[in-house]
Protein backbone atom coordinates (compact mmCIF):
# COMPACT_ATOMS: atom_id res chain seq x y z
CA UNK A 1 0.00 0.00 0.00
CA UNK A 2 1.49 3.38 -0.84
CA UNK A 3 2.50 5.71 2.16
CA UNK A 4 0.28 9.29 2.61
CA UNK A 5 2.48 11.74 2.38
CA UNK A 6 1.95 14.34 5.21
CA UNK A 7 4.98 15.91 5.27
CA UNK A 8 7.95 16.63 3.70
CA UNK A 9 10.63 13.77 3.14
CA UNK A 10 11.55 10.67 1.84
CA UNK A 11 8.68 7.91 2.12
CA UNK A 12 9.56 4.33 1.81
CA UNK A 13 7.14 1.86 -1.00
CA UNK A 14 7.67 -2.12 -0.90
CA UNK A 15 7.05 -3.27 -4.24
CA UNK A 16 6.37 -6.48 -5.33
CA UNK A 17 8.88 -8.90 -6.19
CA UNK A 18 7.22 -11.65 -7.43
CA UNK A 19 9.07 -12.67 -10.30
CA UNK A 20 6.64 -12.92 -13.79
CA UNK A 21 6.86 -15.63 -16.31
CA UNK A 22 7.84 -14.22 -19.53
CA UNK A 23 4.92 -15.97 -21.70
CA UNK A 24 6.13 -17.21 -25.47
CA UNK A 25 4.75 -16.14 -28.47
CA UNK A 26 4.74 -18.72 -31.32
CA UNK A 27 7.11 -17.52 -34.25
CA UNK A 28 7.30 -21.40 -35.69
CA UNK A 29 6.29 -21.60 -39.64
CA UNK A 30 7.35 -24.05 -41.81
CA UNK A 31 5.96 -23.64 -45.79
CA UNK A 32 5.65 -26.15 -48.17
CA UNK A 33 5.79 -25.47 -51.77
CA UNK A 34 4.77 -28.87 -54.55
CA UNK A 35 2.15 -30.74 -55.73
CA UNK A 36 -1.28 -31.76 -54.12
CA UNK A 37 -4.57 -33.66 -55.38
CA UNK A 38 -6.94 -30.61 -55.15
CA UNK A 39 -6.57 -26.94 -53.29
CA UNK A 40 -6.30 -23.56 -55.01
CA UNK A 41 -2.91 -22.65 -56.61
CA UNK A 42 -0.36 -20.46 -56.04
CA UNK A 43 -1.43 -18.67 -52.70
CA UNK A 44 -0.06 -19.90 -49.17
CA UNK A 45 -2.70 -21.54 -46.91
CA UNK A 46 -2.38 -22.33 -43.29
CA UNK A 47 -3.03 -25.50 -41.89
CA UNK A 48 -2.87 -26.37 -38.46
CA UNK A 49 -2.65 -30.20 -38.55
CA UNK A 50 -2.87 -32.73 -41.26
CA UNK A 51 -6.51 -32.99 -41.23
CA UNK A 52 -7.07 -29.63 -41.59
CA UNK A 53 -4.70 -29.98 -44.63
CA UNK A 54 -6.00 -33.52 -46.01
CA UNK A 55 -9.47 -31.13 -45.61
CA UNK A 56 -8.14 -28.44 -48.11
CA UNK A 57 -5.24 -30.45 -50.47
CA UNK A 58 -6.90 -34.08 -50.22
CA UNK A 59 -5.32 -37.18 -49.05
CA UNK A 60 -1.88 -39.08 -49.27
CA UNK A 61 -0.97 -40.02 -53.16
CA UNK A 62 2.33 -41.48 -54.22
CA UNK A 63 2.02 -39.17 -57.13
CA UNK A 64 2.34 -35.88 -54.45
CA UNK A 65 5.22 -36.45 -52.19
CA UNK A 66 4.44 -33.28 -50.43
CA UNK A 67 1.55 -34.68 -48.78
CA UNK A 68 4.28 -37.46 -46.71
CA UNK A 69 6.08 -34.25 -45.59
CA UNK A 70 2.99 -32.31 -44.44
CA UNK A 71 2.21 -35.39 -42.38
CA UNK A 72 5.74 -36.10 -40.87
CA UNK A 73 6.08 -32.54 -40.58
CA UNK A 74 2.50 -32.71 -37.71
CA UNK A 75 3.81 -35.99 -36.83
CA UNK A 76 6.65 -34.73 -35.21
CA UNK A 77 5.46 -32.00 -33.33
CA UNK A 78 5.25 -29.64 -35.88
CA UNK A 79 2.23 -26.51 -35.17
CA UNK A 80 1.68 -25.08 -38.10
CA UNK A 81 2.29 -24.97 -41.98
CA UNK A 82 2.30 -22.51 -44.87
CA UNK A 83 0.99 -24.93 -48.24
CA UNK A 84 1.36 -23.94 -51.23
CA UNK A 85 0.12 -26.21 -53.85
CA UNK A 86 1.79 -25.75 -57.76
CA UNK A 87 0.62 -27.60 -60.55
CA UNK A 88 1.49 -28.52 -64.39
CA UNK A 89 -1.21 -28.36 -66.48
CA UNK A 90 -3.93 -30.19 -64.08
CA UNK A 91 -7.51 -29.02 -65.21
CA UNK A 92 -10.64 -28.94 -63.51
CA UNK A 93 -13.74 -30.90 -64.27
CA UNK A 94 -16.55 -29.67 -65.46
CA UNK A 95 -20.58 -30.46 -64.67
CA UNK A 96 -24.01 -29.29 -65.75
CA UNK A 97 -27.55 -29.72 -63.63
CA UNK A 98 -30.01 -29.21 -66.77
CA UNK A 99 -29.13 -25.74 -67.76
CA UNK A 100 -26.68 -25.07 -64.72
CA UNK A 101 -22.67 -25.04 -65.24
CA UNK A 102 -20.44 -25.79 -63.26
CA UNK A 103 -17.10 -26.19 -62.51
CA UNK A 104 -15.03 -27.96 -59.63
CA UNK A 105 -13.46 -25.14 -57.54
CA UNK A 106 -10.05 -26.55 -58.10
CA UNK A 107 -7.89 -27.98 -60.75
CA UNK A 108 -7.66 -31.92 -60.81
CA UNK A 109 -8.55 -35.22 -61.19
CA UNK A 110 -10.76 -35.17 -57.51
CA UNK A 111 -13.54 -33.35 -59.49
CA UNK A 112 -14.48 -35.86 -61.62
CA UNK A 113 -16.23 -37.37 -58.30
CA UNK A 114 -18.37 -34.98 -57.55
CA UNK A 115 -22.73 -35.37 -58.58
CA UNK A 116 -25.70 -32.83 -58.52
CA UNK A 117 -28.86 -32.73 -57.14
CA UNK A 118 -31.43 -29.75 -57.57
CA UNK A 119 -35.06 -29.62 -56.03
CA UNK A 120 -37.09 -26.99 -55.93
CA UNK A 121 -38.71 -25.20 -52.88
CA UNK A 122 -42.07 -25.93 -51.81
CA UNK A 123 -44.28 -22.91 -53.17
CA UNK A 124 -46.83 -23.53 -50.36
CA UNK A 125 -43.70 -21.99 -47.71
CA UNK A 126 -42.74 -19.29 -50.67
CA UNK A 127 -45.58 -18.42 -52.40
CA UNK A 128 -44.40 -14.71 -53.71
CA UNK A 129 -41.39 -16.58 -55.09
CA UNK A 130 -41.57 -16.53 -58.97
CA UNK A 131 -41.44 -19.63 -60.72
CA UNK A 132 -37.65 -18.91 -62.21
CA UNK A 133 -36.57 -17.83 -59.01
CA UNK A 134 -35.87 -20.20 -56.38
CA UNK A 135 -34.12 -23.92 -56.19
CA UNK A 136 -32.09 -25.96 -54.12
CA UNK A 137 -28.56 -26.90 -54.97
CA UNK A 138 -26.54 -29.93 -53.70
CA UNK A 139 -23.23 -31.22 -54.38
CA UNK A 140 -21.40 -34.62 -52.90
CA UNK A 141 -17.89 -35.38 -53.49
CA UNK A 142 -17.94 -39.19 -53.76
CA UNK A 143 -14.23 -39.28 -52.52
CA UNK A 144 -14.85 -38.07 -49.32
CA UNK A 145 -18.24 -38.16 -48.54
CA UNK A 146 -18.79 -34.48 -47.98
CA UNK A 147 -21.56 -32.86 -48.90
CA UNK A 148 -22.81 -29.28 -49.49
CA UNK A 149 -26.47 -28.11 -49.71
CA UNK A 150 -27.38 -24.44 -51.21
CA UNK A 151 -31.16 -23.69 -50.10
CA UNK A 152 -33.25 -21.11 -51.74
CA UNK A 153 -30.77 -19.42 -54.46
CA UNK A 154 -31.46 -17.92 -57.35
CA UNK A 155 -29.90 -17.29 -60.66
CA UNK A 156 -31.49 -13.64 -60.97
CA UNK A 157 -28.70 -11.16 -61.05
CA UNK A 158 -30.11 -8.59 -58.52
CA UNK A 159 -30.85 -11.41 -56.24
CA UNK A 160 -30.10 -11.38 -52.57
CA UNK A 161 -29.44 -14.73 -52.61
CA UNK A 162 -27.45 -14.99 -56.44
CA UNK A 163 -25.95 -18.94 -56.59
CA UNK A 164 -22.53 -17.07 -57.59
CA UNK A 165 -21.89 -15.46 -55.08
CA UNK A 166 -23.07 -17.94 -52.02
CA UNK A 167 -20.89 -20.23 -53.92
CA UNK A 168 -17.95 -18.33 -54.03
CA UNK A 169 -18.03 -17.46 -50.49
CA UNK A 170 -18.99 -20.76 -48.76
CA UNK A 171 -18.18 -23.84 -51.39
CA UNK A 172 -15.08 -25.79 -50.94
CA UNK A 173 -16.53 -27.83 -53.89
CA UNK A 174 -17.96 -25.75 -57.20
CA UNK A 175 -18.07 -22.41 -59.04
CA UNK A 176 -20.37 -21.32 -61.33
CA UNK A 177 -18.74 -21.31 -64.74
CA UNK A 178 -19.56 -19.03 -67.81
CA UNK A 179 -22.80 -17.23 -67.72
CA UNK A 180 -25.95 -17.69 -65.52
CA UNK A 181 -29.17 -19.49 -67.18
CA UNK A 182 -32.14 -16.72 -67.56
CA UNK A 183 -34.24 -19.33 -65.12
CA UNK A 184 -33.72 -21.71 -62.61
CA UNK A 185 -32.74 -25.55 -63.50
CA UNK A 186 -35.10 -27.99 -63.60
CA UNK A 187 -34.99 -30.47 -60.86
CA UNK A 188 -32.44 -33.44 -61.39
CA UNK A 189 -30.65 -36.31 -59.02
CA UNK A 190 -27.16 -37.05 -58.85
CA UNK A 191 -26.05 -35.83 -61.96
CA UNK A 192 -22.23 -36.91 -61.96
CA UNK A 193 -19.63 -34.37 -63.04
CA UNK A 194 -17.98 -35.00 -66.59
CA UNK A 195 -14.86 -37.11 -67.01
CA UNK A 196 -12.34 -34.63 -68.21
CA UNK A 197 -10.12 -33.04 -64.97
CA UNK A 198 -7.09 -33.63 -64.80
CA UNK A 199 -4.17 -33.94 -61.98
CA UNK A 200 -1.43 -32.89 -64.97
CA UNK A 201 2.03 -34.16 -65.67
CA UNK A 202 4.13 -34.09 -63.27
CA UNK A 203 5.27 -30.69 -61.44
CA UNK A 204 8.95 -29.19 -62.43
CA UNK A 205 11.41 -26.78 -61.59
CA UNK A 206 9.33 -24.47 -64.08
CA UNK A 207 6.68 -24.36 -61.63
CA UNK A 208 8.35 -23.39 -58.82
CA UNK A 209 11.13 -21.49 -59.84
CA UNK A 210 10.27 -20.45 -63.53
CA UNK A 211 12.33 -17.02 -63.64
CA UNK A 212 8.76 -15.45 -64.72
CA UNK A 213 6.64 -16.81 -61.66
CA UNK A 214 8.25 -13.34 -59.84
CA UNK A 215 6.18 -10.79 -61.54
CA UNK A 216 3.34 -12.87 -61.01
CA UNK A 217 4.48 -13.70 -57.12
CA UNK A 218 3.72 -17.94 -58.61
CA UNK A 219 5.36 -20.79 -57.07
CA UNK A 220 8.24 -20.26 -54.52
CA UNK A 221 7.43 -16.23 -54.84
CA UNK A 222 3.77 -16.94 -53.86
CA UNK A 223 5.34 -16.57 -50.33
CA UNK A 224 5.56 -12.80 -50.99
CA UNK A 225 1.72 -12.84 -49.93
CA UNK A 226 2.09 -15.13 -46.87
CA UNK A 227 3.98 -13.34 -43.54
CA UNK A 228 6.20 -14.53 -41.33
CA UNK A 229 8.04 -18.33 -41.85
CA UNK A 230 11.32 -19.73 -40.64
CA UNK A 231 11.45 -22.63 -42.49
CA UNK A 232 10.99 -23.27 -46.39
CA UNK A 233 10.43 -27.10 -47.48
CA UNK A 234 10.83 -28.46 -51.14
CA UNK A 235 9.89 -32.12 -51.40
CA UNK A 236 10.52 -33.97 -54.28
CA UNK A 237 8.62 -33.44 -57.28
CA UNK A 238 8.32 -37.66 -57.68
CA UNK A 239 9.33 -40.59 -55.59
CA UNK A 240 11.56 -41.97 -58.37
CA UNK A 241 15.00 -40.38 -59.20
CA UNK A 242 13.10 -38.36 -61.97
CA UNK A 243 12.02 -36.32 -59.10
CA UNK A 244 14.78 -34.98 -57.57
CA UNK A 245 14.13 -31.06 -57.43
CA UNK A 246 16.67 -29.34 -59.93
CA UNK A 247 19.40 -26.76 -59.38
CA UNK A 248 17.50 -23.76 -60.43
CA UNK A 249 14.83 -24.51 -57.44
CA UNK A 250 17.35 -25.20 -55.03
CA UNK A 251 19.70 -21.88 -55.89
CA UNK A 252 16.76 -19.76 -56.21
CA UNK A 253 14.84 -20.89 -53.00
CA UNK A 254 18.72 -20.64 -51.04
CA UNK A 255 18.68 -17.57 -52.11
CA UNK A 256 15.44 -16.68 -51.49
CA UNK A 257 15.56 -17.53 -48.01
CA UNK A 258 18.79 -15.87 -47.37
CA UNK A 259 16.63 -13.25 -47.79
CA UNK A 260 13.81 -13.98 -45.54
CA UNK A 261 15.84 -14.76 -42.99
CA UNK A 262 14.89 -18.82 -43.31
CA UNK A 263 16.05 -21.99 -43.34
CA UNK A 264 15.59 -24.15 -46.75
CA UNK A 265 15.07 -27.62 -46.19
CA UNK A 266 15.58 -30.21 -49.23
CA UNK A 267 15.71 -34.10 -49.33
CA UNK A 268 19.22 -35.18 -50.71
CA UNK A 269 19.53 -36.18 -54.44
CA UNK A 270 19.20 -39.51 -55.44
CA UNK A 271 22.99 -39.68 -57.06
CA UNK A 272 24.21 -38.71 -53.79
CA UNK A 273 26.28 -41.45 -52.01
CA UNK A 274 27.70 -40.33 -49.02
CA UNK A 275 29.78 -36.68 -47.59
CA UNK A 276 31.54 -35.82 -50.64
CA UNK A 277 28.45 -35.66 -52.57
CA UNK A 278 27.49 -32.79 -50.19
CA UNK A 279 30.62 -30.01 -51.54
CA UNK A 280 28.81 -28.56 -54.17
CA UNK A 281 25.16 -29.38 -53.23
CA UNK A 282 23.76 -27.22 -56.07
Amino acid sequence: MSPSPTYPGVYIEEVDGTMREIVGVDTSMTAFIGSTPRGVENEPVEVTGFADFTRVFGNLSADHPMGFAVNQYFQNGGGRALVIRVTNGARAATGSADTLNLVAASAGAWGMGLTISITHPDPVLFPDAAADELFNLSVTDSSTGAMETFENVSVLSDHSRLVTTKLEQHSNLVRIAGTLPPARPAQVNGVAFNADGADGLTITDAQISGPALAASRQGLWALEKAGLFNLLCIPPFSLDAAGDIGAQTRSAAARYCLDRRAIFIADPLHAWSGASDLTDPV
